[in-house]
């Protein structure tokens, strides 16, 4: 399995905006002068402060800035300044081969999720799920616990620890008991749905699938699990991990099923592996940060997802 090179204060960051643009190209300045205050170079490219619409920048433009960035030498890790729509059009764009050779991390969430699994489909690289410069960095809130939990990721302090919620919050509940290790994949919800069928989306069998959303009516919830129940998904993989689902309610309230409902009959009836709900990863104000495509142990019954080995060579 591919490890991907440290990202550690006196490297340099890539901003790059290969999905939504970025709400004020003054915030991507802010972002990297605080990745500057916390020892990093940065080299902020043209898709970072670009806009096409909702789009940071055409297509050619923000796949062009992905690929300069994976194959520029000076570059340690590239960092997405946000999610937002669009990266799946550009995936069959990529140069898949210098990804894989240039052994860099990506991070971001969201949106990138699509790249999260292109990445690991076709270079089988580790990559990062967290916070986003724009989103969370210059944002009141980062500082404190989402700050604390990217910072434990890029140190390379997370193995053998299981991930824990911010302080508060509920701990996370066992819909499906059980034990298992497996590499992890996935993150929200729409786009693991969107890639499904296509060549990007990795083989899930033995994996553990994680899964979240945001600013979803809960029947398209149901729809899109529904989707993965009836392609196998859940049957296939070794388990599967529920983080935040915020914002996600019923558009009729008097005649709707909960949340909870939905998960316990679209994931955990069709799953056969362990099925932990509520960690604090993803569309959440205080969240965790963690690595895809590495082996974790998830134990349903303890509540726990404990990273088994680091993404970062040395």
């Amino acid at each position: 399995m591919a490890k991907i090179r440290p990202i550690r204060p006196g490297g340099t960051l890539g901003f790059v905006g290969p999905s939504g643009a970025a709400p004020e190209p003054l915030d991507v300045e802010r972002a990297a002068q605080m990745a500057r205050d916390w020892g990093y170079g940065v080299k902020i490219g043209p898709s970072a402060t670009a806009r096409y619409g909702y789009l940071s920048g055409e297509d050619p433009l923000r796949a062009g800035d992905l690929n300069r960035m994976f194959q520029d030498e000076d570059v340690d890790g590239v960092v997405c300044v946000r999610g937002g729509y669009g990266l799946p059009r550009i995936l069959d764009r990529l140069d898949y081969p210098a990804i894989a050779r240039s052994g860099k991390g990506l991070l971001g969430y969201s949106d990138i999720t699509a790249l999260h699994l292109a990445l690991w489909t076709h270079c089988q690289l580790p990559s990062l799920h967290g916070p986003m410069p724009t989103t969370e960095w210059v944002r009141p809130g980062f500082a404190g616990f989402t700050q604390d939990s990217l910072t434990a990721l890029l140190e390379d302090r997370q193995t053998g620890k299981p991930l824990a919620n911010p302080p508060g919050c509920a701990q996370p509940q066992a819909l499906r008991g059980g034990c298992c290790e497996g590499v992890l994949v996935g993150g929200n919800l729409s786009l693991v749905c969107a890639l499904m069928g296509t060549p990007h989306m990795p083989d899930l069998r033995g994996k553990i699938l994680l899964l979240e959303d945001v600013d979803e009516y809960l029947y398209r919830i149901d729809r899109m699990l529904t989707q993965l129940r009836l392609a196998g998904a859940f049957s296939a993989c070794a388990g599967v991990v529920l983080g935040a689902f915020t914002r996600c309610e019923p558009q009729y309230p008097d005649r709707s099923l909960t949340l909870e409902q939905i998960l316990q009959d679209c994931v955990a009836e069709g799953a056969k592996g362990p099925v932990l709900s509520g960690l604090m990863i993803g569309h959440c104000r205080e969240k965790i940060s963690l690595a895809l495509g590495v082996r974790y142990r998830l134990d349903a019954a303890a509540g726990t997802l404990t990273p088994l080995e680091s993404p970062f060579g040395h």
